[in-house]
């Protein structure tokens, strides 16, 4: 389903976020909104799904103005998902890591406050990293960059406690702009100056960690990226 289907919107309330349901009763205003649409349209089905907690708890109901055949059928699948176990958290993860997702967190005057950081450790646990110094510009660097890339959570710390403006390095060579980048290639690591669209003193590595020393020395070298935070 598209998600910005002019015909078909992914929502019909917006959720909690929009919707502005009061406490725990946001999917009660979506049940509520749903019956309005099922009726205007018959036959068609709804899927109304909600979620508690720390995002533990999921449910969804399908629901029509047409009967179904069977009569009304619940299912809980809380046993299945308790048995297949959790994943351990890693605190102070120290090395490479998969990025799973971010996100930005903003204060009410719009400014960003600091990036959150999702990862995996090679060892499958999770481990967390937040970057409060320029953080959207960090976000910025890791757009466009394959959610299952590997990053490292050091390499992050040291760039926001050194002052490396995120704008001046790429953990992908996807994304636009001149910058320093670090990617993967022929079963290694490559690292170069993207400019106009060319790969400027390029040098590849076998693994991750070379390569990321490599970044280091050019950022380190490069006073132009080390003036990027203190100029905003």
């Amino acid at each position: 389903m598209p998600l910005d289907s002019p015909n078909r919107p992914l929502t019909v309330t917006g959720d909690l976020t929009f919707a502005g349901g009061p406490g725990n009763n946001y999917v009660t205003h979506s049940l509520a909104t749903m019956v309005e649409r099922l009726r205007e349209d018959s036959g068609s089905i709804g899927l109304v799904t909600g979620n508690g907690w720390f995002l533990t708890k999921h449910a969804l109901g399908l629901y029509s103005n047409t009967p179904s055949a069977k009569g009304f059928l619940w299912s809980s699948q809380h046993c299945q998902v308790k048995g297949a176990g959790g994943r351990l958290v890693t605190s102070g993860h120290n090395g490479a890591a998969a990025l799973e997702t971010y996100t930005v967190e903003y204060n009410k005057s719009g400014s960003p406050v600091r990036a959150i950081l999702s990862c995996l450790a090679a060892d499958g646990s999770r481990a967390w990293a937040q970057v409060s110094q320029g953080p959207s510009r960090v976000v910025r660097g890791l757009w466009g960059s394959k959610i299952t890339s590997s990053v490292t959570l050091l390499f992050v710390s040291w760039a926001e406690a050194s002052a490396i403006d995120p704008l001046r390095y790429r953990l992908s060579s996807s994304a636009e702009g001149e910058a320093y980048v670090l990617e993967r290639s022929q079963g290694g690591w490559a690292v170069f100056y993207s400019e106009r669209g060319n790969r400027n003193d390029e040098r590849w590595h076998p693994d991750e960690a070379h390569a990321l020393d490599d970044l280091k020395e050019r950022l380190e070298r490069d006073g132009v990226a080390n003036r990027g935070l203190r100029e905003h």
